[in-house]
């Protein structure tokens, strides 16, 4: 009985060893069909307002596309859960950000301007 008991102790432990590295490997790296995911489309963001859809990802690039000649104050920013903001780049009109991989962040597009304008995307890869 104690042979039996010892070979499924082994087991159960190379069964929860294969299970934490499997989750591990689930947190850092990212599926390969999510290697760019726009959290925002074809939207109108009001005056001094940053928009999120509320999904913490890993990543490593940002972008904001408002229109062709977008000429007004524009922001790209992301939060962590613990830590806050972890930074926030400001610029005019469209543009894009690429950074040290952030992992587990939610990105924010903001528009900086006094008035409402259409955002065609915004969107974060890894």
């Amino acid at each position: 009985m104690d042979g039996l008991q010892g070979v499924l102790r082994r087991r159960l432990r190379r069964c929860l060893i294969a299970a934490l590295l499997v989750a591990a490997w689930l947190i850092v790296v990212p599926a390969a069909s999510a290697a760019v995911r726009a959290y925002l489309n074809d939207r109108t963001i009001p005056a001094y307002t940053a928009y999120t859809d509320g999904v913490r990802h890993n990543h490593y690039y940002n972008e904001v596309y408002w229109s062709p000649g977008a000429n007004w104050s524009a922001g790209l920013f992301e939060r962590t859960a613990c830590c806050g903001v972890k930074w926030e780049k400001i610029s005019v009109g469209n543009f894009a950000y690429s950074h040290d991989p952030t992992w587990y962040a939610e990105p924010f597009c903001h528009n900086r301007s006094g008035s409402a304008h259409f955002a065609d995307h915004c969107s974060a890869a890894w």
